[in-house]
């Protein structure tokens, strides 16, 4: 089986799903095996014309502390320095900038939604896809980090290398977990409803920054190889179900509607055509110039990438899909893999039952208090859901307004700048609100969030998804992080799922209150959010770690007023196709609050308590308690269910 990646796509695109009633989530792709150059190119490979820049690796810098944010910039490496020569503190950097360049240069993906201008660094990368045995980076990832931290003490670290330490320890442990499932076979992962890898190819394509000439060229190249990218994920799909992966109908149907996504009568009227026009206007290239490069695109939809979408309809279609669709613990070692998902996602240090004991018991405290603001005040749980937000339905006015509390409640990240749009219609998908993408490191002004305008269409929501994207969400962690003096660019390689989308989804409940003039409109406003995503969560420990059956997992829904057959539908096929990924959101949400919490009853201010957990970062909550010196039995409680 090929397990999730210790490393997913590099690239930052941090989504806002709407599921039934919100939540959130990062699409990946498999990487390459790191090499920067290779005298053969893979199928899915092909030399970049040679631009008179120098093509070695990039030697790591020396200096990783006191670094400012300078210009557009936060990368630094310099070249020809004699690592011996360097103290204990510089030689760690350097062993992290070792591994971060690793991992940036899997694929030309990566490298480019990472850097703007890499040669500009010695980093020259063939134009690829990656490497098609996946697993091969994890392992020399892996044998890097554990070589590199035997060799250094920890005693002599600074406080923000401890943390990155900590992290590559915790990594390590992961992975040995991991291998334990190495031979197993559950479902097809690369088809899943929410990290389908077409649906993540598409959007490596569709938010593919054109801000010069060499990157309009670079994006055509690439397209090319996309029928070669096409036969190789087939081929791995192949495998996997000959291996004994399972691919359910409801799998099975949403991939047929992805790869239908990439279909078109002519190349003008294609996705990938209408994102690079978009796209390419960024360049700002003189009309025969931008005329030449559309021509060029449209040839390589017509010639290259329509026929090969319709070869790979054809190849799903005669995979069919099966009406087996059981939880994770109808394999083999299943239950065990679950818990090894969850922690990886989570890293709360939790069993599944633990997990699921803690999430019970807040999700009944919620109701109970939703219960009791119904009897002091039953208007107003009438009629809740139909507040209007003080604040405009514009996007950039919102911001304004997200960025002026931000100001006031959090920490100082000094002016921010963004770029928000809305999404074409054929870039939309269902599940998605909206996303964030990460600017490029050396070029970090360029922060983007789109909105997709089908799925937000009330300014309370609106709102609330910008806060949750923007500030002080995503875009806000990003800056923070950027804006440190010890800013390692390792700290954006590591994204631990519970901690991104609990802090996000931590600031909506603050958004609530912002945007709307009731105190008890904006609590029920957020009870009713996260109720939903603890429901879920609750459903998806329930479905793949305890064995409820369909029949049972319907009759708990129907106990919580949820009997709808499309809502059923989706939600037990989403806990059966991506496990564990809304227990991150509603889990990580209220591991996030319980934080807060414990920070401001040790005497902290809110606004102090968001800086020290932002200043560890994005990390599993075992490592974020242990920086704060929170005790994790403090969290977990028991509760008899």
């Amino acid at each position: 089986m090929k397990k999730r990646r210790l490393t997913a796509m590099l690239i930052c695109l941090v989504l806002a799903f709407t599921v039934l009633f919100t939540s959130c989530g990062t699409k990946g792709k498999d990487l390459d095996d790191g090499k920067t150059e290779q005298d053969t190119p893979s199928p899915t490979e092909k030399e970049k014309p040679d631009d008179g820049k120098e093509g070695a690796e990039a030697t790591p810098k020396p200096d990783g502390g006191d670094k400012e944010v300078s210009g557009d910039t936060v990368f630094d490496y310099k070249k020809d320095i004699n690592v011996l020569t360097l103290d204990q503190e510089d030689k760690f950097d350097s062993f992290l900038n070792e591994l971060y360049l690793l991992l940036i240069t899997t694929d030309s993906f990566t490298l480019h939604f990472k850097m703007q201008n890499p040669s500009e660094y010695g980093i020259n990368l063939p134009y690829t896809y990656g490497d098609e045995d996946a697993d091969s980076l994890s392992e020399e990832f892996i044998k890097k980090v554990e070589e590199g931290l035997s060799t250094f003490d920890y005693a002599t670290l600074t406080d923000s290398q401890q943390v990155i330490y900590d992290l590559l320890a915790y990594e390590l442990d992961m992975y040995e977990r991991g291998e334990a499932f190495d031979d197993d076979s559950f479902y097809v992962w690369a088809l899943s409803q929410n990290n389908n890898f077409i649906s993540g190819i598409q959007s490596m394509f569709t938010e593919y920054s054109i801000q010069t000439e060499e990157d309009a060229e670079d994006f055509i190249e690439l397209l090319k190889l996309f029928p070669d990218y096409l036969e190789a994920e087939e081929q791995n799909i192949k495998e996997d179900m000959d291996g004994g992966a399972r691919l359910t109908k409801a799998m099975y149907d949403m991939s047929l509607d992805m790869a239908e996504d990439w279909m078109s009568d002519t190349p003008e009227e294609n996705i990938i055509y209408v994102a690079f026009e978009s796209n390419l206007q960024e360049a700002d290239l003189d009309d025969e110039s931008e005329q030449k490069y559309l021509s060029d695109i449209a040839e390589v939809i017509e010639d290259e990438l329509l026929p090969a979408i319709e070869d790979y309809r054809d190849f799903i279609e005669g995979l069919g899909g099966t009406d087996e669709s059981e939880g994770l613990c109808s394999f083999e070692n299943g239950k065990e893999y679950y818990d090894w998902l969850l922690e990886s996602y989570i890293g709360a240090g939790m069993t599944p039952d633990e997990l699921f004991n803690y999430v019970s018991a807040k999700y009944d405290e919620a109701w109970e208090r939703i219960m009791e603001i119904g009897e002091e005040n039953p208007i107003a749980l009438a009629t809740f859901a139909y507040a209007e937000s003080v604040y405009s339905d514009d996007p950039e006015e919102i911001m304004q307004a997200l960025a002026e509390h931000a100001k006031e409640e959090f920490p100082d990240v000094g002016e921010l700048d963004w770029i928000i749009s809305y999404l074409d219609e054929r870039q939309e998908v269902e599940s998605v609100a909206a996303y964030y993408l990460s600017p490029q490191l050396d070029n970090i002004g360029r922060r983007v969030i789109r909105v997709n305008g089908s799925n937000v269409s009330d300014s309370v929501s609106l709102f609330t998804t910008l806060a949750h994207e923007g500030i002080p969400g995503h875009l806000f962690q990003d800056e923070f992080s950027m804006r440190k003096d010890n800013y390692q660019e390792m700290n954006s390689a590591l994204t631990y799922l519970g901690y991104q989308e609990g802090w996000a989804m931590y600031v909506e409940k603050l958004a609530y209150g912002w945007c709307l003039e009731s105190e008890v409109n904006a609590e029920l406003n957020n009870l009713n959010n996260i109720l939903s995503f603890m429901m879920i969560s609750i459903a998806d420990i329930g479905i793949n770690y305890k064995g409820w059956s369909r029949e049972e997992f319907e009759s708990w829904m129907a106990e919580q007023g949820i009997t709808d057959e499309e809502s059923l539908d989706y939600i037990y096929e989403m806990s059966v196709s991506d496990p564990g990924l809304y227990p991150a959101y509603g889990i990580g949400y209220l591991l996030m609050e319980d934080t807060v919490e414990a920070l401001v009853e040790d005497s902290y201010t809110e606004k102090e308590a968001y800086e020290k957990i932002l200043d560890v970062g994005c990390s599993p909550f075992t490592v974020l308690w242990n920086r704060l010196g929170i005790d994790a039995d403090d969290i977990k409680y028991e509760y008899p269910f």
